[in-house]
């Protein structure tokens, strides 16, 4: 399981976008599918006129991440406030995210007690927010690819 509790920070052309960052108001990750392993291409062919199959060699394939999480918010209690800090986070994501359609980021994070390791990323499921728990949370979700399955 990933060490999804740590800061996560993703460089784009389009800004930087600081998850987990320990401010009174900030971008919290949730859960990260596909941070555990890349997707396995695995090619196997029926043996033609007999039982069974030809199995080739395997590789890797690109590692595809979903970010699910929310706009974690304690600096106020006041409704208004929290809704311009949530714009504010909504266009800083948007911006980044949209920024690494044709152009690389790079998403980076050190689990405890080990080094750290990066990604580059480009943006490959569409940003999507939803506000939960009668508006008093906002989360999100987006999709990331690593064509390099292999963290640096």
């Amino acid at each position: 399981m990933a060490d999804i509790g740590v800061p996560f920070t993703l460089t784009t052309p389009g800004g930087t976008v600081n998850f987990n960052d320990d401010s009174a108001d900030q971008i919290y990750i949730m859960s990260i599918t596909g941070l555990g392993g890349a997707s396995i291409r695995a090619p196997i062919d029926d043996v033609p006129f007999g039982h069974g199959g030809i199995v080739h060699r395997f590789w890797k394939g690109p590692r595809h991440l979903v970010i699910d999480g929310v706009f974690l918010i304690l600096s106020t209690k006041k409704m208004d406030n929290i809704v311009v800090i949530r714009n504010t986070f909504e266009q800083t994501l948007k911006t980044a995210l949209e920024s690494i359609l044709q152009a690389d980021g790079t998403l980076t994070w050190t689990p405890q007690g080990q080094s750290a390791r990066s990604l580059t990323v480009r943006h490959d499921v569409q940003l999507e927010f939803s506000h939960e728990q009668n508006w008093l949370v906002e989360a999100f979700s987006f999709g990331l690819v690593a064509a390099n399955p292999d963290w640096a």
